[in-house]
């Protein structure tokens, strides 16, 4: 997988945005849709892109909204960086599922990326992190 600022992110098709060219089965998502400092509070909405950016510029407490419809799936690509001085954390809703229980730690180092790998479906988000991108 290569991420948003190095080209495009590639995942599998069926997770792909409509206006995201699929080659050869996979989506391709030329665009990561900068959320700007998060602020203490952030929703969190698939429609504005299945790739996006947040950088934390303090604790922020996020709000996921769930996609329309029954049987609904989607995927989403949330960067985090912390902003500042770093040592920020999210405040996850109730909703979430974490591998394990547990819910990821992010990087504390001012100008770090972690990626969070988030996919709703059968009515529940379940998180994936991949901490400290380098």
């Amino acid at each position: 997988m290569t991420y948003p600022h190095f080209n495009g992110v590639v995942a599998q098709a069926e997770h792909y945005h409509s206006m995201d060219p699929v080659i050869n089965g996979i989506a391709v998502y030329k665009n990561c849709v900068n959320l700007g400092n998060g602020g203490a509070t952030e929703t969190i909405d698939f429609a504005k892109g299945v790739c996006q950016r947040i950088t934390l510029d303090q604790h922020c407490t996020f709000t996921f909204l769930d996609p329309p419809g029954t049987g609904s799936q989607v995927r989403i690509l949330l960067f985090v960086v912390q902003g500042g001085a770093g040592s920020f954390q999210i405040v996850w809703p109730g909703n979430m599922r974490f591998g394990g229980g547990i819910k990821p730690v992010l990087s504390t180092i001012a100008g770090r990326e972690d990626l969070m790998d988030l996919q709703y479906a059968d009515g529940g988000w379940w998180v994936t992190a991949s901490i400290d991108l380098r």
